[in-house]
C-alpha cells in the first residue's frame, strides 16, 4: 500500500493526484522458530517495497548473524532492536513464554546470579556487549527500554553510536 502511494496509486491501483514519500520499514524476527519462513517473509517485504528492516529485540548474536547472512543481497539496511533485560524474571519469561525470543543460557545465568538490586545493571552490561559485537553487522541500533532514567542507558547508547572516523596521517 505504501509503495503504491509513493508511486501515486491508491489501494485499488488507481492514480492519485499526488505521490507520497513514505519511508517504508518492515519487521524481521531473527529468533523465529522457522528461520527459513521468516527470511522468505522478509525478502517478500523487501520485494513489496520495504526500504529497511527492523529486528525484533535480540538477546544473542547467533540468530542475528544467521539473519544478516540470509538477507545478503537484499540491499536494505537492517536495524537491530535491543531491549536490556531488567530482571531474571523478565529474562526467564521471555525465554520460556514468548515465541521467537531466544535468551542464551549464559544470559539467563548472569541475570539469575546478579546481586540483589543489580539485575538492571547486569541487563544493560549484557546489552552493551551484544551491541558492541553486532554493531558492524547492522546499519543501526534501536534502543528500547521501560520508563527508566535515560542516564542509566548511557553505556548502551554509547555502544550503539557509530564509531568515529579515524584520520590517517601521511608523510
Amino acid at each position: 500500500l505504501l509503495t503504491g502511494l509513493n508511486e501515486g496509486r491508491d489501494s485499488n491501483g488507481l492514480g492519485t493526484a499526488t505521490q507520497t514519500s513514505f519511508c517504508v520499514g518492515a519487521r524481521v524476527n531473527p529468533g523465529a522458530r522457522d528461520q527459513a519462513a521468516e527470511i522468505a517473509r522478509a525478502r517478500a517485504k523487501v520485494r513489496a517495497g520495504a526500504h529497511f528492516l527492523v529486528s525484533r529485540p535480540v538477546y544473542e548474536l547467533d540468530s542475528l548473524l544467521r539473519t544478516v547472512t540470509a538477507l545478503e543481497g537484499t540491499q536494505v539496511p537492517l536495524l537491530l532492536s535491543v531491549t536490556p533485560l531488567r530482571s531474571f524474571a523478565d529474562a526467564d519469561y521471555l525465554a520460556n513464554e514468548v515465541p521467537g525470543v531466544t535468551i542464551p543460557p549464559d544470559t539467563l545465568r548472569a541475570m539469575e546470579q546478579a546481586p540483589h538490586g543489580a539485575a538492571r545493571a547486569t541487563g544493560i552490561e549484557l546489552a552493551v556487549a551484544l551491541v558492541r559485537q553486532a554493531r558492524k553487522l547492522v546499519s543501526g541500533v534501536i534502543v528500547t527500554a521501560a520508563a527508566d532514567d535515560p542516564a542509566v542507558l548511557a553505556p548502551l547508547l554509547a555502544a550503539a553510536a557509530p564509531e568515529p572516523q579515524r584520520k590517517s596521517l601521511s608523510m
